[in-house]
Protein backbone atom coordinates (compact mmCIF):
# COMPACT_ATOMS: atom_id res chain seq x y z
CA UNK A 1 0.00 0.00 0.00
CA UNK A 2 2.76 2.38 1.07
CA UNK A 3 4.61 2.06 -2.54
CA UNK A 4 1.09 2.52 -4.65
CA UNK A 5 0.48 5.71 -2.53
CA UNK A 6 4.47 6.92 -3.50
CA UNK A 7 3.47 5.95 -6.60
CA UNK A 8 0.62 8.29 -6.97
CA UNK A 9 1.65 11.11 -5.16
CA UNK A 10 4.92 10.99 -7.58
CA UNK A 11 2.06 11.30 -10.56
CA UNK A 12 0.40 14.29 -9.02
CA UNK A 13 3.73 15.70 -8.42
CA UNK A 14 4.73 15.87 -11.93
CA UNK A 15 1.46 16.94 -13.17
CA UNK A 16 1.24 19.80 -11.09
CA UNK A 17 4.84 20.70 -11.50
CA UNK A 18 4.02 20.25 -15.14
CA UNK A 19 1.47 23.89 -14.62
CA UNK A 20 1.78 27.19 -14.99
CA UNK A 21 1.89 28.99 -12.00
CA UNK A 22 -1.52 30.35 -12.45
CA UNK A 23 -2.82 26.98 -12.91
CA UNK A 24 -1.08 26.00 -9.52
CA UNK A 25 -2.25 28.84 -7.71
CA UNK A 26 -6.40 28.07 -9.00
CA UNK A 27 -5.39 24.12 -8.08
CA UNK A 28 -3.98 24.95 -4.94
CA UNK A 29 -7.19 27.40 -3.81
CA UNK A 30 -9.36 24.66 -4.89
CA UNK A 31 -7.86 21.93 -2.87
CA UNK A 32 -7.78 24.12 0.07
CA UNK A 33 -11.66 24.63 -0.05
CA UNK A 34 -12.09 21.06 -0.43
CA UNK A 35 -10.09 19.91 2.50
CA UNK A 36 -11.54 22.53 4.88
CA UNK A 37 -15.12 21.54 3.90
CA UNK A 38 -13.88 17.84 4.37
CA UNK A 39 -12.74 19.02 7.73
CA UNK A 40 -15.53 21.14 8.94
CA UNK A 41 -17.99 17.85 7.94
CA UNK A 42 -15.51 15.75 10.38
CA UNK A 43 -15.81 18.26 13.29
CA UNK A 44 -19.76 17.97 12.77
CA UNK A 45 -19.63 14.07 12.67
CA UNK A 46 -17.00 14.32 15.91
CA UNK A 47 -19.42 16.80 17.80
CA UNK A 48 -22.47 14.60 17.19
CA UNK A 49 -20.59 11.68 18.29
CA UNK A 50 -19.18 12.80 21.28
CA UNK A 51 -22.59 14.75 21.90
CA UNK A 52 -24.11 10.92 22.09
CA UNK A 53 -21.71 10.12 24.24
CA UNK A 54 -22.86 12.76 27.04
CA UNK A 55 -26.17 13.36 29.07
CA UNK A 56 -26.83 16.27 27.82
CA UNK A 57 -26.56 18.18 24.22
CA UNK A 58 -23.29 20.26 23.56
CA UNK A 59 -23.82 23.82 23.65
CA UNK A 60 -22.18 26.71 22.39
CA UNK A 61 -19.99 28.88 24.76
CA UNK A 62 -21.69 31.82 25.25
CA UNK A 63 -20.36 35.35 23.53
CA UNK A 64 -20.37 37.93 25.74
CA UNK A 65 -21.75 41.13 23.79
CA UNK A 66 -19.39 43.55 23.03
CA UNK A 67 -20.19 47.36 23.46
CA UNK A 68 -19.09 49.29 20.90
CA UNK A 69 -18.67 53.10 20.22
CA UNK A 70 -18.59 55.20 17.40
CA UNK A 71 -17.45 58.86 16.33
CA UNK A 72 -20.08 60.81 15.66
CA UNK A 73 -17.83 63.09 13.07
CA UNK A 74 -15.59 60.02 11.68
CA UNK A 75 -17.27 56.38 12.17
CA UNK A 76 -13.91 55.08 11.13
CA UNK A 77 -12.97 56.04 14.65
CA UNK A 78 -14.25 53.03 16.97
CA UNK A 79 -14.01 51.94 20.90
CA UNK A 80 -14.71 48.67 22.05
CA UNK A 81 -15.61 49.68 25.45
CA UNK A 82 -12.39 48.09 26.71
CA UNK A 83 -9.56 49.76 27.75
CA UNK A 84 -9.01 53.36 28.52
CA UNK A 85 -11.37 55.99 26.39
CA UNK A 86 -9.81 56.93 23.56
CA UNK A 87 -8.83 60.65 23.17
CA UNK A 88 -10.69 61.30 20.10
CA UNK A 89 -14.23 60.16 22.42
CA UNK A 90 -13.28 62.30 25.10
CA UNK A 91 -12.67 65.40 23.03
CA UNK A 92 -16.20 64.51 21.02
CA UNK A 93 -17.94 64.37 24.44
CA UNK A 94 -16.48 67.63 25.90
CA UNK A 95 -17.55 69.22 23.18
CA UNK A 96 -20.69 68.14 21.92
CA UNK A 97 -21.70 67.72 25.76
CA UNK A 98 -23.33 64.40 25.28
CA UNK A 99 -23.27 61.44 27.52
CA UNK A 100 -21.24 58.28 26.74
CA UNK A 101 -24.36 56.47 25.31
CA UNK A 102 -25.09 59.04 22.52
CA UNK A 103 -21.70 57.15 20.62
CA UNK A 104 -23.04 53.32 21.03
CA UNK A 105 -23.77 51.91 18.09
Amino acid sequence: MAKLQSSINAEWTEIFSALDLVSQDLLLDEFTALHNTAKEKRRAELRAELGSLTDRPLKAKPVKAVAKYRSLRNPSLTWAGRGGQPAWLKAEMEETLRPLDAFKV
